[in-house]
């Protein structure tokens, strides 16, 4: 998924229809199979097709799997340190996908 929509790479081989056609099917699936994961895998999935619908248009689905992975990472056993880093990161996602600065219990995401 992250090899279609992820912010790291290159596109420009596979048509739009296309990278769209293999997100929807690869994202009902990831939905599917996410519900028997722990609660941080599930953050970690939803952040991953939150790029598809984020691409896609659906940026309401979008914002609400990147605000659910927030609560998820939120309430997993992580060391603070790692909680507090995975937050600030969905936090600047989460602002790019609103198009304005978004907060998570009186956590602002630092600059990139």
């Amino acid at each position: 998924m992250e090899e279609l929509f992820g912010p790291h790479y290159d596109y420009s081989e596979l048509p739009f229809a296309e990278r769209l056609s293999l997100g929807k099917e690869l994202s009902e699936r990831i939905l599917i199979l996410c519900a028997q994961q722990d609660a941080l895998s599930r953050a970690e999935s939803y952040e991953t097709i939150a790029y598809y619908y984020n691409e896609s248009g659906d940026n309401g689905l979008a914002v609400g799997l990147i605000e659910l992975a927030l609560n998820l990472v939120d309430g997993g056993p992580l060391p603070d340190e790692d909680k507090q880093e995975w937050l600030a990161h969905l936090l600047r996602v989460l602002t790019e996908y609103k198009g304005e600065a978004a907060f998570y219990g009186g956590i602002m995401p630092p600059p990139k």
